[in-house]
């Protein structure tokens, strides 16, 4: 069901209801999906946004552009500390019951949080070149809730895959 190229904004075949039908608002749906399925439109919007960035005008709302031409999401530069807090208490429940559900199944869960692009390279991504305080904080946060959870994991942040590479050459 899946098209074989997929676009940047793939949107998903609408499902077909009696009331949207009526409305017309499925075949505007239905269109908008058969349009970004389309191998051309694929093409052109990749042209497209690749002059936009030669030209310097990629910034949107979904892209920012940082040190040398890097790209970073927005919503991940500048996350939503108050929905991420908010969220808290359902993400330990999930966190708890994910925990519970692997041990009665016998099975020995292990999780790698693994830091996003601006963590790594925070000269890149903000102009002064430093993680933002709130967004530092939830990395560890995370890693504590797992933790609480009795959850294992493995900190990416210190994960060094150049010597891994360079020993199995």
């Amino acid at each position: 069901d899946a098209p074989l190229v997929r676009t940047r904004d793939q949107t998903p075949a609408p499902a077909l209801a009696t009331a949207s039908l009526l409305q017309g608002r499925y075949a505007t749906l239905l269109e908008r999906h058969l349009r970004e399925g389309s191998p051309v439109v694929w093409h052109l919007r990749g042209s497209y946004n690749e002059a936009r960035w030669l030209l310097g005008l990629l910034q949107t709302d979904k892209v920012q552009v940082g040190r040398d031409g890097w790209m970073f999401l927005r919503h991940s530069l500048r996350p939503d500390l108050d929905a991420f807090a908010a969220r808290a208490p359902a993400r330990q429940r999930f966190l708890r019951d994910l925990a519970a559900r692997a041990e009665a199944l016998g099975v020995h869960l292990l999780v790698m949080v693994v830091p996003d692009k601006e963590r790594i390279h925070p000269e890149q991504a903000y102009a002064d070149g430093r993680l933002p305080a709130g967004k530092a904080a939830i990395y560890p946060r995370l890693a504590a809730e797992f933790a609480a959870a009795g959850i294992a994991t493995v900190d990416g942040s210190r994960v060094q895959l150049q010597d891994s590479i360079a020993k199995s050459e």
